[in-house]
């Protein structure tokens, strides 16, 4: 079989393992991406400028950025896996961890945070999820992320400005986050009756749509209505409140570790 796959039918292999030939080249194909993305995010570096800013780090407040870095990525991990939970998908930790850092890693070089299609892909082929409710947790973290942007924005707006709301930015990240959480709530109390209408008039569709309003919708809608628990809202909300206050300590860290001015209102600002 290796050998009718990789054209050279008259070499004679012994007895190959196909799987582990499989696990090699996947490893090496994943190996040649990483590196890929590592100069995608590198070419346009000026040498000369960071080589001196590296020359001016405090290795302690270094190292403890660092470590904030990993803590805040950690919480992430943990919150992304809650929020599959609540759409009934339930997988090993490193499946999760994997399709996590390699959507992070993509969204360096791709558009329009394309990375995240290529966590959903990651981890719907390693434990063959349904696609719908994966799309669906990311859906709910980037809500919750809108939620902690207008927070610490708003915070950042109060320190930074005498009238935040004079500002475009902060007269627009509120009302992002209305509009999130009033398409939530309907999502939330309405999924039933939505899935009915939308099943009700699938035949006005095109096909793939239909296959999903058919096929998936229930489940998503389902998802959504699990959230009609207070428990599962404490919980996701002070997740994501650690996750922001970690990513803002560690923008403090770094100002701190390379000597830059700049206390928790510029942290605040940056992130």
């Amino acid at each position: 079989a290796i050998q009718s796959e990789l054209f050279l039918p008259g070499m004679n292999m012994g007895d190959p393992q196909p799987a582990a030939v499989k696990r090699v080249l996947t490893k090496t194909f994943k190996l040649a991406i990483g590196l890929f993305l590592l100069w995608a995010a590198l070419r346009n570096a000026w040498w000369g400028g960071l080589w001196q800013a590296l020359n001016r780090i405090v290795p302690a407040w270094f190292v403890m950025a660092c470590s904030s870095v990993i803590f805040g990525l950690s919480l992430k991990v943990i919150r992304w896996r809650e929020l599959l939970v609540v759409f009934g998908i339930e997988t090993d930790w490193i499946s999760i961890t994997r399709a996590y850092l390699a959507g992070q890693a993509a969204n360096i070089i791709l558009p329009f945070r394309g990375g995240e299609i290529i966590r959903i892909t990651d981890l719907r082929l390693s434990n063959d999820k349904g696609t719908t409710e994966i799309a669906a947790s990311i859906i709910l973290e980037k809500y919750l992320d809108i939620l902690m942007l207008a927070l610490s924005g708003l915070i950042a707006g109060v320190l930074l400005y005498a009238s935040p709301f004079s500002q475009d930015i902060y007269r627009f990240i509120p009302v992002a986050a209305v509009v999130g959480s009033v398409m939530l709530g309907a999502c939330v109390y309405m999924a039933p009756v939505i899935i009915r209408f939308l099943r009700r008039w699938s035949e006005h569709f095109p096909q793939p749509i239909q296959n999903w309003i058919l096929e998936d919708s229930g489940r998503m809608a389902s998802g959504f209505t699990r959230l009609k628990d207070v428990h599962v809202w404490k919980k996701i909300i002070i997740q994501s409140v650690l996750i922001w206050a970690v990513m803002a300590l560690t923008n403090w860290l770094v100002f701190v570790a390379m000597d830059i001015p700049g206390g928790i209102k510029d942290a605040l600002l940056v992130l």
